[in-house]
């Protein structure tokens, strides 16, 4: 008798919970964001972050470190300009006075996906850099974070985040 209540008192709550359930109306998310469009126009540097990634791979305390205010990097600026279709057509980098991690100066760009880029490539002639994109969802804001990696012998040394403003 004791084995019969205390499974009743074990299966009653959960018979109740699913009887319980009722199907939900799920609404619909909107339109699809165009990102590459987002990526399109004038973009100034704000910060700039340099990543240690054997530090972070060893869990090491000093990883980052903010070198926006070693080298000028604030007079840094990206043009992305796309056509009316919302692909992307040509770009221009300036560094201004700070060093410069991206080697090409102007040319033409292209992302990896239209609907959830991760690089921009950069091309002039026969010269081409992929920089990742850190963080997209911040277009809405006018903020686009842009990581650069440093590697040696194939392995990535150093990452440098640079932290755009529109």
């Amino acid at each position: 008798m004791k084995k019969i209540l205390s499974t009743a008192i074990i299966l009653l709550p959960m018979v109740l919970s699913i009887v319980s359930c009722q199907p939900e109306d799920v609404k619909p998310v909107g339109e699809p964001v165009n990102i590459v469009s987002g990526l399109s126009g004038e973009w100034s540097t704000e910060q700039v972050i340099q990543i240690d990634n054997d530090a972070v791979k060893k869990g090491f305390p000093y990883q980052r470190l903010d070198i926006t205010s070693l080298y000028p990097y604030t007079t840094m600026k990206l043009i992305l300009s796309t056509d009316n279709d919302g692909n992307p057509t040509t770009f221009s980098f300036d560094p201004g006075s700070a060093p410069s991690l991206i080697p090409i100066s102007s040319g033409d760009w292209s992302v990896d996906s239209e609907i959830a880029p991760s690089v921009i490539t950069l091309t002039n002639g026969g010269n081409s850099v992929d920089v990742q994109i850190a963080n997209y969802t911040s277009l809405r804001n006018d903020e686009l974070v842009l990581k650069v990696v440093k590697t040696l012998s194939g392995k990535p040394v150093l990452t440098y985040e640079y932290h755009f403003k529109k």
